[in-house]
C-alpha cells in the first residue's frame, strides 16, 4: 500500500481532532487504481461492506488512523485485536466498546492511497477482506453475502437469455440498476462508467472471499503482513 499525503494533512486532521475533542479519528483517503480491474473491484467492494456494515461509527480504515497515545495505551493497541483478519474494523469496534469517540470521515482532501499495485496483491488483499466479513454480526454478514450476490444477477439474467429462457429486457434493467448502486463508490475509486463492469467486480469478490474462507475454514490462514490471520 501506498499513501501520498498532501502538505498540510498532520496540522489539518490534529486540528480537526482538537476541535471537536475526538479521541481519535480515521480517514477514506482518495483512490489511486492501477488500471480498470483494480478499479472495478474496489469500487463494488466497498459499496457491498457498506452496505452489510452501515454505519461507520463502530470501524477505523487503516490507510489513515490517529489515536491519541493514552487511548492506545489504553486501550491496548492492535496487540488486543492481532488475530483479527480486518484489524482496522475491529479496532475500531474494540475504542467504541470501550467508549471512544474516533469517527471515520472523508479525507479525499488530505491524502490519496494505492491499494494494491498488482493483481496477486488484489487478491490476496480481498481473501482477507472477505474472509474478515465472517467476523461482523451475523445479520451485517448476511446483507453483504446477499447484496454482492445480487450484483451478479445482470450476468445470470444475460446467460438465461442467451439460452432463450428469458427476453432481453430483464437483464438490461438489472445492469442499469446494479450499475447505478455501485456509481457512487466507483466514482470515488476511479469514474462513475466503471459501474456498468460492476458484475464481474462481484464475481472476482465472491471467489476471492470463498477462497479465503476456505483457507481460514482448514486452518491454512490468510497471510497478511508477514503474519497468518
Amino acid at each position: 500500500m501506498q499513501i501520498l499525503f498532501n502538505r498540510d494533512a498532520a496540522t489539518s486532521v490534529i486540528s480537526h481532532a482538537i476541535r471537536h475533542q475526538l479521541d481519535g479519528l480515521s480517514l477514506f483517503p482518495g483512490h489511486i487504481t492501477s488500471g480498470w480491474i483494480d478499479a472495478v473491484v474496489l469500487g463494488t467492494a466497498f459499496t457491498s461492506l457498506f452496505a452489510g456494515w452501515g454505519s461507520m461509527t463502530n470501524m477505523l480504515n487503516g490507510q489513515f488512523i490517529l489515536v491519541k497515545k493514552s487511548v492506545y495505551s489504553s486501550s491496548g493497541g492492535f496487540a488486543s485485536i492481532r488475530q483479527a483478519a480486518a484489524e482496522d474494523v475491529a479496532f475500531g469496534a474494540h475504542l467504541q466498546r470501550l467508549g471512544y469517540k474516533t469517527p471515520v470521515l472523508r479525507g479525499e482532501s488530505i491524502a490519496s492511497v494505492r491499494m494494491y499495485r498488482n493483481l496477486p496483491q488484489l487478491w490476496q488483499g480481498l481473501t482477507r477482506l472477505g474472509s474478515g466479513t465472517l467476523t461482523r454480526s451475523p445479520i451485517s454478514t448476511l446483507i453483504i453475502v446477499i447484496f454482492i450476490t445480487q450484483l451478479t444477477s445482470p450476468l445470470t439474467y444475460s446467460l438465461a437469455s442467451l439460452l432463450g429462457l428469458m427476453n432481453w429486457s430483464l437483464p438490461f434493467l438489472a445492469w442499469v440498476v446494479v450499475a447505478m448502486m455501485v456509481a457512487p463508490w466507483m466514482r470515488r475509486v476511479r469514474s462513475a462508467g466503471m459501474a456498468l463492469f460492476t458484475p464481474l467486480g462481484a464475481v472476482f469478490i465472491i471467489l476471492a472471499a470463498i477462497w479465503g474462507i476456505f483457507q481460514r475454514a482448514t486452518g491454512w490462514g490468510n497471510i497478511w503482513k508477514g503474519r497468518r490471520v
